[in-house]
Formats: structure tokens, C-alpha cells, sequence
């Protein structure tokens, strides 16, 4: 079995925090942007395959190999999304006005390089700049997108009939088989050294760590 979904779309909202951490109480304006959790591309794939092998199968019918290899299925889901938007920000000292949150100026369209790692950019952070005192930046909300996520989870699994009642089930599964790294959002403070740059991926880790692949095995017993 074969289970294919694509979704395309895009959400937009008013940044949903009042309590002056991340808003803007004199231009109410600037806070309408894509949504935090904005995906603009999702795609999943399932397959559930029980190898042909053991009784009432093409291969393997007769004993012992029915014994061996009888029984077996394999599962995944690949997925695949676009990154989640990213709200550039800066400093709100020279602002002068408490309560409010401030951003950079832009000029121009923002390359993207998708550069990871400490020293390197995400994206290209000489297109921004800072306003002058007591103004405001002219950058959007969440007007980029950060790394987008890429994962396979598999399981390999048999049933084995004991008597009548009782059947065992073994399993093992890998959740991101490929080992392919999450990582997080860049740095989007304007005021940070580290502006731009992508340091940790997915459960705070370092980039140059990669222990994102989980493996499990069990064995069912049913009756």
C-alpha cells in the first residue's frame, strides 16, 4: 500500500503575542505577517509492504524458509517541509518607546545561501541594516524562511504464531533512518554577533553532532 499527500499553502496572521515580547503597540500594522508555524510546502509518503515470502506467498512456501522469512512487513513515512518563517528583529534600545518590539531595514531581495555552521550565513546579512534612532525598520514579519525538514521513519516487523492464542510480534524501528540532520531556525537578531548564522539543530544540539537517527526494537507478546 501506497499513500502519497502534498499540501501547498500559506498562512498569515497578527503576531499573536501582546504582552510586548515580540510586538508592535504603535504600528499595529507591522505585526500582521506568515504565520510562526507557516509551511508552504508539505509532502508525506507512507508505504506498508509485506514481503512475499511463507505461506499463501509466491517464494519461500515450504518449510524451513517459510519458517525463516514468513511473516515479514515493512513500513515508512518520508516526509518532506519547507522551513518555518523567520522574523527579523533587532535591538529596541534606540527606540525609545518600551513595550515595543523594533527590526532592521532591508534593501533589496535576501539571498539565501543555506550555509550552516558557526561563521557562516544562512542568508545574506549585509542586505540588512539599522534604522535611525527613534524609527522603525522596514522589515516585514517573517518575511524568511529557515532549513526545511527532511525525514525518513521506517519499521521491520514479523508476527509469529505460537499456538492458536498466543502469537509473538517482533519489531524494530528507526526513526530518521538517513540520519539526515533537523536543524534550527538562524540567529534572526540583527544585534547578535551571531546574526544569521545556524549553531544548533533540533533538541539543542550542536551542528557538529548528528544523533538524530533513533533505533528501537521490541517483542509483543499476545493472547
Amino acid at each position: 500500500m501506497l499513500t502519497t499527500s502534498y499540501a501547498f499553502g500559506k498562512s498569515g496572521d497578527f503576531n499573536a503575542s501582546t504582552t510586548g515580547g515580540n510586538f508592535n503597540n504603535i504600528n499595529f500594522a507591522a505585526n500582521r505577517g506568515l504565520a510562526d508555524w507557516d509551511r508552504r510546502h508539505v509532502f508525506t509518503q507512507t508505504y506498508v509492504y509485506e514481503l512475499p515470502f511463507g505461506a499463501g506467498k509466491p517464494w519461500a512456501r515450504s518449510r524451513p524458509w517459510s519458517t525463516l522469512f514468513g511473516g515479514w512487513q515493512i513500513n515508512a513515512l518520508w516526509t518532506w517541509d519547507s522551513g518555518l518563517p523567520l522574523d527579523i528583529a533587532i535591538s529596541n534600545a534606540s527606540l525609545n518607546a518600551p513595550g515595543n518590539i523594533n527590526r532592521p531595514n532591508v534593501t533589496g531581495s535576501v539571498r539565501i545561501f543555506g550555509e550552516i555552521g558557526p561563521g557562516e550565513r544562512y542568508f545574506d546579512t549585509a542586505s540588512f541594516s539599522a534604522p535611525l534612532p527613534n524609527t522603525f525598520g522596514n522589515v516585514g514579519r517573517n518575511v524568511l524562511h529557515g532549513p526545511r525538514l527532511f525525514e525518513i521513519d521506517s519499521s521491520f516487523f514479523r508476527k509469529i504464531r505460537v499456538t492458536e492464542r498466543w502469537s509473538l510480534e517482533f519489531r524494530a524501528e528507526a526513526f530518521n533512518a538517513t540520519n539526515t540532520p533537523h536543524f534550527d531556525r538562524p540567529d534572526i537578531n540583527y544585534s547578535d554577533a551571531a546574526f544569521g548564522q545556524v549553531t544548533t539543530a533540533h533538541g539543542n544540539q550542536s551542528v557538529q553532532v548528528n544523533e538524530n537517527r533513533q533505533l528501537q526494537f521490541s517483542l509483543r507478546l499476545m493472547f
